[in-house]
């Protein structure tokens, strides 16, 4: 029988916020006037267009040159050493293991070698059967995985994206609420948990 974990990497099982709200001021403090750290992730966590959150930084330039300047920065090891693990995540990679689940990382990510290095020097990289990153630029979570097999399978991830990637492929989804989205926009989760962690203390898997 073959188990399978799938699971999101940042905001899951990184903690992002401060490279991504930093990768922001750097684009914006040139041509605009930055947002403060709290009101920034208060409006990305509601799910706020980036097209507002530009007017309100009173950017000078288009999301398209935004988006543009962004894609070359946020992967750069520069602005990956601002990422830290999230709570007990080795211990908890571990314990998915221990329990007969083969654990593929799904990620976004486009830059594999970044995110290589990025995963060994956090002493996590042996924790995955598997690494599925977005090396093109299109392309979802479902395209990525949907011809892997397996027998049983869950989900865990911190957005919407990845609750309709479980539901696509008919397996159980985990909301994780300390991530990118506001509950209210992952209700169509099967089960919600705080951090990754606290699923090995309520014995879901």
């Amino acid at each position: 029988m073959i188990n399978v974990l799938f699971i999101d990497l940042d905001g899951t099982i990184l903690e992002t916020k401060e490279r991504h709200y930093k990768c922001y001021r750097d684009i914006i403090k040139s041509n605009g006037k930055p947002l403060n750290k709290d009101i920034y992730w208060q409006l990305k966590r509601k799910r706020v267009g980036l097209d507002i959150i530009l007017k309100m930084s009173k950017y000078k330039y288009d999301e398209k040159n935004f988006l543009k300047e962004w894609s070359t920065k946020i992967e750069n090891i520069n602005w990956l050493k601002y990422d830290r693990l999230k709570p007990d995540i080795g211990k908890t990679l571990r314990y998915f293991t221990e329990n007969d689940f083969k654990v593929i990382l799904v990620t976004m990510r486009q830059n594999k070698a970044n995110l290589i290095e990025e995963l060994t020097r956090f002493n996590i990289i042996e924790c995955f059967d598997k690494i599925v990153c977005c090396e093109l630029r299109e392309g979802s979570k479902y395209d990525m995985v949907k011809n892997i097999k397996y027998d049983d399978a869950f989900f865990i991830g911190d957005t919407e994206e990845d609750i309709n990637t479980a539901k696509l492929l008919n397996i159980k989804s985990i909301a994780i609420l300390n991530g990118l989205r506001e509950k209210k926009f992952l209700q169509e989760a099967n089960y919600f948990f705080y951090e990754v962690k606290d699923i090995t203390v309520n014995k879901l898997i």
